[in-house]
């Protein structure tokens, strides 16, 4: 009986080492071209700001600086760098499907990230009004000033 196990198990052991599924070919197999990289930079100094900046053959740019400051309000409440905010300046562009030139700067920073662009949608003209006569009737109806939102148009 013994010896029925072992060979059912040399038999056995062979079918489920191999492979289970088709490997997948990688990109640069399925027949995709390589796209240069036109130019590069990069920089970083020992304060720890730093820069970079690409450019491909296709037309992708890509520019982005960051650097470390101080956050005023956490420093007055006693904490130390361990509240500093890196902030994140750039910007990037490339060609849609479309044929359209995709455009973006943006600041990133304690602030969130805050993206510009043509092709971004924008609010209705009139949402600040609005929002500013619902803040108005809510001072109306409870007697006292709520907190204002940061509302920039």
């Amino acid at each position: 009986m013994f010896v029925f196990l072992i060979s059912a198990l040399l038999v056995i052991a062979p079918t489920l080492s191999r492979p289970q599924e088709q490997q997948q070919p990688t990109p640069q197999q399925g027949g995709s071209t390589p796209i240069p990289i036109v130019s590069q930079s990069a920089e970083t100094k020992e304060d720890g700001r730093f820069s970079y900046s690409f450019e491909t053959g296709n037309g992708i740019k890509v520019e982005e600086s960051g650097s470390v400051k101080a956050n005023p309000q956490a420093r007055s409440l006693g904490n130390d760098t361990d509240s500093d905010v890196v902030v994140l300046k750039g910007s990037f562009s490339y060609t849609a499907p479309d044929g359209q030139l995709i455009s973006v700067k943006y600041v990133a920073d304690e602030n969130g990230f805050q993206p510009e662009g043509d092709h971004l949608p924008t609010p209705p003209p009139g949402l600040e009004v609005a929002l500013k006569a619902n803040l108005g009737a809510q001072v109306a109806q409870s007697g006292t000033t709520p907190p204002q939102p940061d509302v920039t148009v």
